[in-house]
């Protein structure tokens, strides 16, 4: 791939707005039906998702239409802020509350008074004022999240039952890959493998690498794992938000990715997206301030909390100034990945039984919120394995050769492979579509042109 010039780079940039519009429609389409299969929900995300690419192939075309101006990316941001955090104060905040509806919580609702007030300061044109406001956005975040935890103490979902015994099998001393943990859903819910329930058990142990555990134990110690997510989406934010130098797009951007319609429900469910998107948050900022190095580790670990975010390596080769800096990128992404993973080989065959071949054996979910599923009903059968991957690898190869390479051409380039990846996957919820708003976030918040080594380089505004 060549080099490519500053000034080309510039005028091939993603189309934030197109971003913004993008990123409502998915938190639309998650709203409908809680991540859920339901058509209309399907089409806002297959909507966004065309944005999504139009953004990154076609970002002269669409800045005709509507201009790339960090003024109007705000403004539309704001705008979809406003709303999302209307349209949360009047939906149930997630599945298992006594009390699910906001009104019946005076604390929620003036944190979602706060975060209105913060996101239209985050419009001042002082640095001290947007900052202050970015902090009380992530704050105000992380108070609604506790509040949601106190609501729902015990969300009946097998991410908690599945992360119960890992660690009641770590305080045993054997290993979390090897155990099996009860079926929560009693065979009523299709929810596993064929053949991985038996006299009422999940034939598996911890179905995530171990770095994923060892990032929740912190929370576990306190009471609950979900509060060492809540911190990790906390962190990812801040990064986000430092890596744009707090201008009113990055904190806007990532005001969006905290409060998108869902944002609350997601954290009830335990879902461990928040974990990936705290070292994405750190990939950004490091990016951003010219460490590729630190980027590249950083990317590496979010590899290692969730499996499938080896799609992220178009990223690393896009930071790259050469050949030879992409591969030390990617080598330095795949160590990192490597060493995160190493307490695996205590038990490397319950390591690849758990969190390898569960996840190779799964089948279409039909109420996954997937274009596989329309696929499968109208073909008589699934998407091919082989159909899959391969559309996988072309998005990503696509998105590698026509992203820029600055550091928000390489987010917009991460967007819309792991956009494409889940939007035809077999298994596609709400938590999914979460880490997409995350990288479409990113790629709002990141710098417009590359940044030099070992130091910051934002553009203003």
């Amino acid at each position: 791939m060549p080099d490519r010039g500053g000034a080309d780079e510039a005028r091939r940039e993603p189309h934030r707005p197109a971003l913004v519009a993008a990123a409502a429609l998915v938190g639309a389409a998650l709203q409908r039906n809680n991540g859920h299969y339901e058509p209309a929900a399907l089409q806002l995300l297959v909507a966004a998702l065309v944005l999504a690419w139009l953004a990154l192939l076609a970002p002269a075309a669409l800045a005709r239409l509507v201009p790339d101006r960090a003024r109007t990316t705000a403004a539309m941001l704001a705008l979809v802020l406003v709303g999302q955090l209307v349209v949360i104060a009047r939906a149930p905040i997630g599945m298992y509350f006594a009390r699910p509806m906001p009104a019946q919580h005076p604390g929620f609702l003036a944190g979602l008074t706060v975060a209105a007030i913060a996101g239209l300061a985050a419009l001042a044109d002082a640095w001290r004022v947007r900052a202050l406001a970015a902090t009380v956005l992530v704050l105000t975040a992380v108070w609604l999240g506790l509040v949601t935890y106190a609501g729902s103490p015990e969300p009946r979902i097998d991410v908690v039952t599945v992360h119960d015994a890992a660690f009641a099998a770590l305080a045993r001393g054997d290993s979390p890959y090897s155990m099996t943990f009860g079926d929560l859903y009693e065979g009523r819910e299709a929810f596993y493998p064929p053949g991985m329930v038996a006299d009422g058990r999940v034939q598996y142990g911890f179905p995530y690498p171990p770095l994923s555990l060892l990032m929740a134990w912190p929370g576990h110690l306190a009471g609950d794992f979900r509060y060492a997510e809540l911190a990790a989406l906390a962190v990812g934010a801040a990064g986000l938000m430092a890596a744009g130098g707090f201008t009113p797009v990055a904190v806007l951007a990532t005001a969006v990715l905290l409060f998108t319609p869902r944002a609350f429900f997601a954290l009830e469910q335990s879902w461990t997206e928040p974990l990936a998107i705290a070292w994405l948050g750190l990939a950004a900022w490091a990016a951003a301030g010219g460490v590729p190095t630190a980027a590249a580790a950083a990317l590496g670990l979010a590899m290692a909390t969730k499996q499938y975010l080896v799609l992220a390596l178009p990223m690393l080769w896009l930071l790259g100034t050469g050949r030879a800096d992409r591969v030390r990128l990617l080598t330095t992404a795949a160590l990192a990945a490597i060493v995160a993973t190493l307490p695996a080989l205590a038990d490397p065959q319950g390591f690849f039984h758990s969190a390898v071949m569960v996840q190779v054996r799964e089948e279409l979910r039909l109420d996954a919120l997937s274009l596989a599923v329309p696929i499968a009903r109208a073909w008589g059968a699934p998407l091919p394995g082989a159909a899959y991957a391969a559309l996988v690898a072309g998005a990503a190869g696509l998105a590698a050769w026509r992203a820029p390479a600055t550091p928000a051409g390489a987010a917009a380039a991460l967007a819309v492979t792991v956009f494409t990846a889940f939007a035809f996957g077999k298994k596609a919820f709400c938590n999914y579509y979460v880490l997409v708003l995350a990288a479409v976030a990113m790629a709002m918040a990141m710098p417009r042109r590359p940044a030099t080594p070992g130091r910051a380089d934002v553009t203003p505004a």
